[in-house]
């Protein structure tokens, strides 16, 4: 099971999901597209901590639990988000 939690990018309370490897594994960043959210991953993410990985889905900025702030949606910010 996914386990969800929040932390804070440039003063933004962001939502995550993220799910152990059996025995521990390298982390890969999940990324949802338009008008979507970290969910999307709830059925691929079992099969990359099987696979050893420790896969950490992200609702970016605006989108499912992560706050909506006023401003700026660019590519860029959002690079910066997860920078």
């Amino acid at each position: 099971m996914m386990r969800s939690s929040y932390l804070y990018l440039n003063n933004l309370r962001v939502h995550y999901l993220n799910r152990t490897a059996p025995g521990g594994g390298q982390a890969v960043i999940l990324l949802h597209g338009l008008a979507s959210n970290a969910r999307i991953w709830e059925l691929v993410a079992p099969y990359l901590a099987d696979g050893g990985l420790e896969p950490l889905a992200l609702d970016l900025r605006g989108h499912g639990l992560t706050d909506g702030p006023d401003g700026d949606y660019s590519f860029e910010t959002i690079g910066r988000d997860l920078a």
